[in-house]
């Protein structure tokens, strides 16, 4: 009877240890002082929404904004975007972000500067290169505060259906910084006939998605589930007159590992 009593008693206890267990949540520690997350013990996902959540979390740490502009001219002209933090070699950190930010009337604007919205700083920032077909540049800051590179997904995993999170900051760089919004993958390899900023007739290819994008937003990641960058938000199709709307578009990450492979690690 004892020993009965012995086995019932270690049950319950290991029982209360398991739901315990099951029932510890993600404690995030934002270190300002060191610009980084610490994520501690694992992370629970309950919900579709959990899942989302966690995923933003981690996400938008790779997200920047970009202000562009020229101050040599009688006309000071400005363009504003976003930008993703795909790779870095020691202090030097590199981002891509559309063509049509950083470029006005086939020149690169002779400041770039990047937005930290976490740290409300702004740092310089220098084109590398760009793409004259695809919509894609690439630039690269050097700094000590500690940013996070984001992981790069792979093109054929997409299918129609599949969840897709939109990071960038539109409208007002500061004030909407990385704005969030959740869509779904509509379209692969849609083909678009369109015009290079030399006004050549071009073939490129996109991925659609109802996670919405406005102007600010170019540049900025588009995100499957698992926190990995599947594409580069660039434009949108809206037509009033017809009532078209939630049509938005990406550059696949296909096109980022073509262009800027000497640069990822």
């Amino acid at each position: 009877m004892f020993k009965m009593k012995k086995v019932f008693i270690i049950f319950i206890i290991v029982i209360f240890l398991l739901i315990s267990s099951c029932n510890k949540k993600t404690t995030v520690v934002n270190n300002v002082i060191n610009q980084t997350v610490d994520i501690e013990d694992t992370v629970k996902i309950e919900t579709l929404e959990d899942a989302i959540c966690n995923t933003v979390l981690n996400v938008e740490q790779s997200v920047v904004g970009i202000k562009a502009y020229n101050d040599n001219t009688l006309l000071k002209t400005e363009s504003f975007g976003s930008g993703v933090i795909i790779s870095k070699n020691d202090n030097k950190y590199y981002i891509v972000t559309n063509r049509h930010v950083i470029l006005k009337q086939g020149k690169v604007y002779n400041n770039i500067k990047i937005y930290l919205g976490n740290l409300d700083l702004y740092i310089d920032g220098k084109v590398l290169t760009y793409d004259e077909k695809v919509d894609l540049a690439l630039v690269e800051v050097e700094t000590d505060i500690l940013l996070k590179p984001c992981k790069l997904g792979e093109i054929d995993t997409l299918k129609k259906g599949k969840f897709a999170i939109a990071v960038g900051s539109p409208y007002e760089l500061e004030v909407y910084y990385n704005t969030v919004t959740v869509g779904n993958i509509s379209g692969i390899n849609r083909v678009v006939n369109e015009s290079n900023y030399f006004y050549k007739d071009i073939l490129n290819e996109y991925i659609q998605t109802t996670a919405t994008i406005n102007e600010g937003c170019s540049g900025g990641g588009l995100f499957n589930l698992n926190g990995e960058l599947i594409g580069i938000n660039t434009w949108k199709l809206v037509d009033s007159s017809t009532n078209i709307d939630g049509m938005n578009f990406a550059v696949g990450v296909d096109k980022i590992k073509e262009l800027f492979s000497s640069y990822l690690q």
